[in-house]
């Protein structure tokens, strides 16, 4: 039997901005690993977490995501990936319901019921229009549309950032609860 492709992989990754070069970064993932990406502002960390899931195409290099290259063309690589970035993107006039049908029809292996289960977790009403969560609410909205298709590779992009420290600790609570009994 074959071992497992990393998670992840960087080989190269190189881009370039006035003032500022990202890489070259090579950097490798293994499965069931835990990586928190840590600097100051402005080192990096999200553009390459953007690269990684084909929002930014690197100037030179590559990324594989579980043995398949990202190739943010085909987007096929993203199905092994949960993202929660800076903005969710949610539709503010639906129900909590209703954005996460939306997204489960943009993902393989979808299942609404796993939706359901983690908005129940983290204490979502599925009921609940976006536009009336708070920020925290919608953070676990995020969450809830980033692993309700069971991912390879789960991203977060500061998914705390912003919020206060009883929600921030019960976010993370939850979080950890859900990635060990899976």
């Amino acid at each position: 039997m074959s071992a497992q492709p990393p998670a992840f992989k960087h080989a190269g990754l190189v881009n370039h901005y006035p003032g500022f070069t990202l890489g070259p970064l090579d950097l490798e993932l293994e499965p069931g690993r835990v990586l928190g990406f840590v600097g100051p502002n402005g080192a990096g960390k999200t553009t390459t977490l953007a690269c990684m899931v084909g929002l930014v195409r690197p100037d030179a290099g590559h990324v594989e995501i579980c043995g398949t290259r990202a190739n943010p063309r085909s987007g096929g690589f993203r199905n092994d990936v949960g993202f929660v970035g800076e903005e969710t993107g949610f539709w503010a006039e639906w129900t909590v319901e209703q954005n996460l049908a939306a997204v489960g029809t943009f993902r393989t292996g979808w299942n609404q019921a796993r939706a359901v289960a983690l908005a129940s977790r983290f204490g979502l009403s599925l009921k609940a229009k976006v536009k009336a969560l708070s920020r925290g609410n919608r953070t676990k909205l995020a969450l809830v549309a980033a692993m309700a298709h069971a991912p390879r590779l789960l991203l977060l992009d500061e998914p705390t950032a912003g919020l206060d420290p009883v929600v921030r600790a019960e976010v993370l609570d939850t979080l950890w609860e859900v990635l060990e009994d899976e």
